[in-house]
Formats: C-alpha cells, structure tokens, sequence
C-alpha cells in the first residue's frame, strides 16, 4: 500500500472518529435539554467529474486530455439533528457521516493522421482513451436544517446547507486506450495513490412523510461542489448528486410536566392545633353489574389506616397570573354565523374563582368593556375574519365584526371607541386544510389602541384548607376491586383488592366557619356508600405563607406555526421577573397543538421555550437557573381557544 493511501485512511479514521465524538457531546447536550433527531438514509450518488488533465503518460499512445466524466455509486448516511440547540430557532444544528462509492468514466477520441506508404491512401487512426477511477470516500458535514413549509405533500419541507469535508479510503483506476482502425489495445491499472482531502459546499432538499408521532420517512436530494482537485497535481474536480431514502426519528428528552392543577404541599402539617376526625364506612353493598359481567354482590371497607384524618389552614399572598385579553385576544364563531356563541359571557359581571386560562377565555368581552372603561382615551380595533374556505362570503367577516361591536356599546362603550375591519383572513391565520384551522379563522381579533399595558401578573390574599384523608379498602374479590374508587370530592384513587392510601383536598375559602368534607365509595360508575364530615375551620390554626408561588403559572401564547416572541409578550415576561423574587430557578416548558406534523410540533416547542428562556436571561440575575423542557398542550383540543392556549409556554417558578 502507497504512503499517500494509507495518509488518506488514517484522514478518514481521524473524521470519523471527530464525527463520533461529536455527536457523543452533541447528542448528550441535547438530551439535558431537548431532544435530537437522528436519521439513516440509502440511495444513489452520481458523480460528476469535470477538469482538464493527462493520465498515465507513460502508456504507449497519448492518454487525454479529460475533461468530463460521471458514474454511480451508493450512498449510505447518518445525521443528527438538534432543534433549537444553543440557542438557534429556525435554524436546527445539523451534523452528518456519510460513506460512499465514488465511481467515473473518461473518454476521449483522438484522430492520429495516418502515415505514407504503400499502395492504398493512407487511413487516420481514431484512438479512444478510457480513464475509469473507482473510490469509495467517507464525508463529515455540519450545516442546518431550515423549515420552509409545514405541509408540502404530506409532510414538511426544508433546506440544508453544509460545509463537508471528505477523505479517500479506497481507490484505484484502469486506463484503456483503443485503436479502433487496428483493434489494438493497452490497458493499464493502478491505486490512486495521490489523492487530496475534499472539501465541499452542499445545499440540500428535504421532504419527510409522517408514520408516526416519532418517526418520519425522508426523501433527500443533495448536490454538493467540490472546492478542490481530487488528485495531485491534476486538474479534476468530482462533485456529487445524491438522492437518497430512509427514516427519521425523534427522541425527546425525559421532562417532568408542569401540573396544571393545583398541588397539596408536600411537607407535613404540624400535628398540634390541627382538628382530627373518624371516618368508617362498614357495610354489605348490593351492586349491579353495569357491563355484560355479573358481579357478586360483596364487602366494601374503607377504614382509616392512622385511625384520623388530618385537616390544617394555610393563608397569606400569593402570586397569580391573570389570564385576560393578555392570552386569548378573539371571540370565535360557528360555521356561517355571526351571532357570537353563548359559551362568552356578554355582561359585565364578576369571575371569582376563574383560574384556569381556557374559562377566562368566555370573560374576554367583559375583560375588553373593563379595560376600555378604566382608560378614557384608549380605543380597539374589531377584525373580523372567514375561515377562508366553506364558501363564507367577506360580508359575514363584517358582521361578526359588528356583532362584537354591538355588545360593547351595549356595555356602555361609545361607538367612536371602537373601529371595525374585516379580511378574508386573519392576520394570523391558522392552517385551513384542517377543519380545526378553519374554526380558528373563523372569529375576531382584538387589538388595543392607546392603552396601557395589560396587568398579568398580580397579588392576592389567600385562605385555604387542606385536608388529607388515610384509608384501607379490601374486597373479597377481584371482580370487585376492579370496578372501585375512593374518591374526596373530585379527587379520586382507583383501587384495588388490598389498597393503602392517601388523598388530599385543596380547598379554597372565602368566608365560611365550617365546611363538610364528603367521602364516597363508587362501583361501577355508582355511588354506593358515602358520608360527610364536618370540620370546625375556627379550631384550625393558620400557617401563614408570604407570596406562595404554588399556583403561579403563567402562560404566554404564540401565533399558528410560530415560535416568535411579539412585543406585548416581552412586556408579559417584564411583568414577571419584576414580580418575583430572585432566590428562585425557573422551567419553562414548551407546547404546541395536535395539528399538522409531529416533527413540525416538537421543534415549535423546543424553539418556543428556547426563545423565551433566552429572553429570561437577559432580564434575570445570573443566579437565577433556567431550564427548558416540552411536552404536549394541557388544554382540550376540541374548541379553538384551547388549540390557541396549547401554542404556547408555560412558566414554573421553583423557590429554593
């Protein structure tokens, strides 16, 4: 083996083994935070060999010049892919190996005159010279996945630009030179012994077809331009085409989700001045069967394991985020309608006890009324719009402007306070081939004018009783213990044939001296035993909290398809920092809706929590950890505001 291949092999093991450790590093960096897309893929590389050079010039006939040849070989390719690794949004970090065959065929005919002598008239000689070099090249890329389009036949489409570096392992060449007139032949072989690292510049499109939530079928075409000479000494240049199939799949990050309802704290009430009371249900239970199986009629027992429950008072401040016109700015409409829908209220009216963003969404009017009645020289802007398709004329878009309209001058808004447009579509609008995008489009926009910044975050006073409830449950069979449940009010524990446990209620106050706590035991969807008791809240002694952070989870949202921060969701983050205080880490997890693409959707969610946790940053201490994670939408998918609070982050504030 020459000492210039076995240079080439060990160039090649070196990238390779660069590639490796990099992808090691890259892929670790991305599970702490994200995930990583990996991606194997086959197909055909076509060569295309351009330059202008002579080979073997010690062969008995001339042997060139060439200047073009091609052939075909098989590329086998891995690449990772990190969305939303340091820092980058709509570009995806993008790291690829790739080995394959790199085959070609020269030819060049050369006339020769022919030469005196001898009784016929002398005959030219047409020689043909053939160059086939045959190698097989290991590539390393590095470049980006850039989205272009969520849905292109199917799937979404996207363009890869790279820098690739590129290393001989094997070659070898045959030279043939052929006198066509004579037949005679010369055949020469050899290794390229004298071959150059490659470097190139690569451009690539990228189509990728579903099958499921994690794994994608892809249809690559890739060009790259290669920046130097193959060989020593030699004017060739081979650049390269591949198209290539295969499968993409995605592996997110283990995250723990945000929870989305109210918790129990996790220490232990102290024992003293805390109120403790039996509970003891003992009873035959008929039951019948609610399925096709025919159940025995058996004992239910539900007995305390501690013998008491434990009930205990917690009060102080808190933080909440107000969830307003600052989440959800529109009213959505049904079909060819203008009549807004009866689920928003349309009346001025008080909504105590609305934590959940998706039910402050019905006060959205009464919120907008409020906004414009404190601010005098504030204004808004009613944009009506169509789903765009379903044939709804631009005169509904108007209407349902109008509608909206109307109900605030019936608040007590004037008329001139209030400006009316309509558009085929929202500024914004949502994805019509699906008819989800569609109930989306079909709504009003609201834009403030003159306004000062929507308040979001708030303090409140708080009063509330936990309660928590030990029991026992054993039944005689395990049809029984099948159809079963424990439950406090609406929280509840499944249970089976020989089950300890624990449940604990949270329960807002407001003025009351007693509550009753109800406990039922439930078969078959039946309530089969209960019983009630009362706690005496004045026996209770209060732990006083100072800015309880437990329920203080804001969410921001973004547009359809979109990870941008807007202006009034900056404001929203300054509102907070400037809120909390600084011995605190935050998570910040991103969501997205259940539309269009999975991959599409995970990268939105990396992308969305990586913009606002970098934003964050610039606001917060250094001290002040912040973490990224995602998952899927908490709210329900079957209403457009849920869909549009599923787009969107949410922010948990951990103290230390």
């Amino acid at each position: 083996m020459t000492k210039g291949l076995l240079h080439h092999r060990f160039a090649a093991v070196v990238c390779c083994t660069i590639s490796y450790v990099c992808s090691l590093v890259l892929v670790s960096n991305a599970q702490e935070h994200e995930s990583v897309a990996l991606e194997f893929s086959v197909g055909p590389h076509f060569s295309f060999h351009t330059g202008n050079f002579m080979w073997s010039p010690e062969a008995e006939m001339p042997c060139g010049p060439y200047t073009s040849g091609n052939g075909v070989g098989i590329s086998i390719r891995a690449y990772a892919e990190f969305p939303s690794l340091f820092g980058f949004t709509s570009l995806h970090p993008l790291f690829g190996v790739e080995l394959r065959g790199k085959p070609g065929e020269f030819t060049n005919t050369e006339v020769v005159p022919a030469s005196g002598g001898g009784t016929n008239p002398p005959v030219p000689h047409t020689i043909v010279h053939t160059f086939a070099p045959s190698m097989s090249e290991v590539v390393a890329s590095i470049g980006f996945d850039v989205p272009l389009v969520d849905n292109a036949l199917g799937g979404p489409l996207s363009l890869r630009p790279h820098v690739a570096f590129g290393s001989i392992l094997t070659g070898d060449w045959r030279q043939d030179v052929v006198n066509e007139i004579t037949g005679e032949s010369i055949t020469e072989v050899g290794n390229l012994d004298n071959t150059l690292s490659q470097y190139f510049l690569g451009m690539a499109v990228q189509h990728e077809v579903e099958i499921n939530s994690s794994l994608s079928l892809t249809q690559n075409l890739q060009y790259q331009y290669a920046l130097g000479n193959v060989a020593n000494s030699s004017d060739w240049q081979a650049h390269s085409l591949t198209f290539s199939v295969g499968l993409r799949g995605l592996l997110s990050s283990e995250s723990t989700a945000i929870p989305m309802h109210n918790t129990i704290p996790q220490h232990e009430p102290v024992p003293r001045d805390t109120q403790q009371f039996a509970f003891e249900v003992v009873e035959d239970v008929s039951v019948d069967s609610l399925t096709q199986q025919q159940i025995v009629p058996e004992q239910l027992r539900i007995v305390p394991t501690t013998g008491y429950d434990t009930a205990w008072i917690e009060e102080g401040s808190e933080l909440t985020a107000l969830y307003s016109l600052a989440i959800v700015n529109a009213v959505f409409f049904d079909s060819a309608s203008a009549e807004v829908p009866s689920a928003y209220v349309t009346q001025p009216r008080s909504r105590n006890n609305v934590v959940s963003p998706l039910d402050a969404h019905a006060f959205v009017l009464v919120d907008l009324f409020a906004t414009l009645e404190n601010n005098p020289n504030a204004r808004c802007v009613l944009t009506g719009a169509t789903s765009g398709v379903d044939q709804e004329p631009m005169f509904l878009a108007q209407a349902r402007a109008e509608r909206v309209k109307t109900l605030l001058v019936g608040m007590g808004i004037q008329p001139s306070r209030i400006v009316v447009k309509a558009r085929e579509l929202p500024m914004y609008p949502s994805n019509g081939e699906f008819p989800e995008g569609r109930a989306e489009n079909r709504r009003v926009d609201i834009e403030l004018l003159d306004a000062p910044s929507v308040r979001y975050v708030s303090s409140r006073t708080f009063r509330t009783l936990f309660v928590r409830q030990t029991y026992a449950f054993t039944a005689s069979s395990p049809s029984q213990a099948e159809h079963a449940t424990v439950r406090i009010g609406s929280w509840s524990d499944v249970v089976s044939a020989a089950t300890k446990g624990v449940l604990d209620r949270e329960i807002r106050l407001q003025q009351e001296q007693t509550i009753n706590i109800h406990a039922e035991i439930t078969v078959n969807d039946t309530i089969t035993e209960s019983t009630t008791a009362s706690v005496d809240l004045n026996s209770l002694t209060a732990v006083l909290v100072e800015q309880d952070l437990r329920h203080f989870r804001p969410l921001l949202r973004f547009n359809y398809n979109s990870s941008e921060l807007t202006a009034e969701n900056k404001e929203l983050l300054r509102q907070i920092v400037k809120a909390i205080p600084e011995e605190v880490d935050i998570v910040i997890r991103g969501t997205s809706d259940q539309l269009g693409s999975a991959l599409r959707n995970e990268q939105l969610r990396n992308e969305r929590a990586t913009n606002v946790a970098s934003f964050l940053k610039t606001l917060l201490p250094k001290t002040v950890d912040v973490r990224t994670e995602v998952g899927p939408g908490s709210f329900s998918s079957e209403t457009p505001a849920g869909r549009f609070l599923n787009r969107a982050i949410q922010i948990l504030v951990l103290p230390r």
